[in-house]
């Protein structure tokens, strides 16, 4: 099989073995679409190397999360020719970037009628993270005000769409050029970052969610409602504000959602399939021109998620 693999903090594609047996409670999966994120630069560049380590993860394969396709080999849950896809775990699992997998089947759910390989593997994250920040971490109720920063991401642009499909009253900051596209997805209210900084602000709200990864609650707290709540993209950044939660009434949220889970991927899949949110793709490339589609990470105004067509891996 094709796989991107890394060496020396860089990645180059290569020929590699087959996965061998799948294990009890894993799927043997054939993927078609894989997605590349801001995370994946981080653990090409080695940025996770300490913590692939230390949970054990090995192999030459370091870099994709999210994947979509179909199941080689009759499993507990599946069967052979399903279509599913997932989001394996981010220290333990396997990584996506190559064309053959064994996941655990939690980490999966069945693809819906309707919705192509593409569109499930660009929401596998964003759906999971989303249901899990709004419902779990901010726990946010119909009627109450959200404030999303970078809100045209991979992740932000699902969030946007479930908060106002849950009832939310939203507002979201957004680059040059991509207000209208904000606007559209939901958003009340649309702040320009680089002429309305966020210290500028004069509305609070119920929860603000981070996905720039540059916020610490001292950015945002005169943002906060009395018992807002502040929920960055990255625990591992804010673990102090997180600790000084019990002293204060506004709080910092813990977010770290590490794999998929198979009742939230189902429930998100149904919201695309049913039309009530939109699967954003930013771009497509072929697997043979994976540097294009990592380069495409640094390119401003992107909107959603870039996507790897694993089966084509001509040079």
């Amino acid at each position: 099989m094709k796989a991107l693999i890394c060496e020396n903090k860089a990645l180059r594609l290569a020929d590699l073995a087959e996965p061998g047996v799948p294990k009890p409670g894993e799927v043997r999966v054939r993927v078609a679409a894989a997605t590349v994120n801001p995370t994946d630069q981080d653990m090409a560049a080695g940025a996770y190397d300490l913590f692939l380590k230390l949970y054990g993860a090995r192999g030459p394969v370091k870099t994709g999360l999210e994947f979509a396709g179909t199941v080689e080999e009759a499993s507990g849950r599946y069967r052979k020719g399903d279509r599913i896809f997932g989001y394996t775990s981010l220290m333990k699992g396997p990584k996506t970037h190559q064309q053959v997998l064994n996941v655990n089947e939690n980490c999966t759910a069945a693809i819906p009628e309707g919705l192509s390989f593409e569109q499930a593997a660009s929401i596998a994250i964003a759906g999971n993270s989303s249901l899990a920040l709004i419902d779990d971490i901010a726990r946010l109720a119909a009627g109450q005000s959200l404030l999303i920063n970078g809100a045209s991401g991979g992740v932000g642009v699902f969030a946007l769409q479930y908060a106002k499909f849950r009832g939310l009253r939203v507002s979201a900051t957004a680059g040059p050029g991509q207000q209208d596209f904000v606007r559209g997805l939901g958003a009340e209210a649309v702040y320009d970052y680089t002429t309305q900084p966020l210290d500028a602000l004069g509305s609070t709200f119920d929860a603000v969610l981070d996905f720039s990864n540059g916020l610490k609650f001292r950015h945002v707290r005169h943002l906060l409602s009395p018992r807002g709540v502040f929920v960055p993209a990255d625990p591992l950044k804010n673990l102090a504000d997180i600790a000084a939660n019990p002293l204060r009434r506004q709080k910092t949220g813990y977010f770290l959602v590490q794999e998929g889970d198979t009742g939230k991927l189902s429930k998100a899949a149904a919201l695309v399939a049913g039309g009530s949110i939109k699967a954003e793709i930013d771009s497509r490339f072929p697997l043979a021109a994976y540097r294009e589609a990592f380069e495409r990470l640094g390119t401003k105004g992107r909107r959603g998620r870039i996507i790897l067509d694993m089966a084509d891996a001509a040079s």
